[in-house]
């Protein structure tokens, strides 16, 4: 008897072993052809696209919204997942419009509604409560998504964004 069950302890052992095995999916970003082509089946003006870990993350507006689509491909059921984030467009209401992502990689977006202070921007400055800062160049773009690439599945909140000229001037600070 004590065989019969010490064997099927083992057949138990080895099934759930097998079965919990490292079949993890391995998520994908978008090719530049596929993340375009969502783009247009969802009339998006994008600002700014950036391939962060798994996931290809758009920011974009339209008449109506603005906000960031992150996109990443199941290869297992061949399915795009999709997680959105928005807001009413705000764009003829204030100079610079952020989102804020705090979990899993934290990340700021910027949009720079003011022409004036786009034409004058150099430099994004993202300020992490962790202490981490993250200096991105504008390069005349309107939008821009600024990750901190340092945090990985943590819960980091941004604090300050900054906006700088050429000299390094602080043009804007929420």
């Amino acid at each position: 008897m004590k065989k019969v069950v010490l064997l099927m302890l083992l057949m138990i052992s080895i099934f759930v072993v097998t079965g919990c095995g490292s079949d993890r999916v391995e998520y994908e970003t978008l090719t530049e052809e596929e993340w375009k082509q969502f783009a247009k089946d969802n009339n998006l003006n994008v600002l700014d696209v950036e391939n962060i870990k798994k996931s290809t993350n758009i920011l974009y507006m339209t008449e109506r919204e603005m906000g960031l689509y992150s996109l990443t491909q199941d290869p297992v059921i061949e399915e795009l997942i999709i997680y959105k984030t928005s807001s009413n467009n705000t764009s003829e209401y204030t100079p610079v419009s952020l989102f804020y992502r705090s979990t899993g990689i934290p990340l700021a977006t910027i949009i720079i509604n003011d022409e004036e202070l786009q034409n004058k921007a150099s430099r994004v400055m993202v300020y992490f409560e962790n202490g981490d800062k993250v200096d991105e160049e504008v390069n005349g773009r309107k939008g821009m998504i600024v990750a901190n690439n340092e945090v990985v599945n943590d819960y980091v909140e941004v604090v300050k964004v900054q906006i700088l000229d050429e000299n390094s001037e602080v043009i804007y600070e929420n």
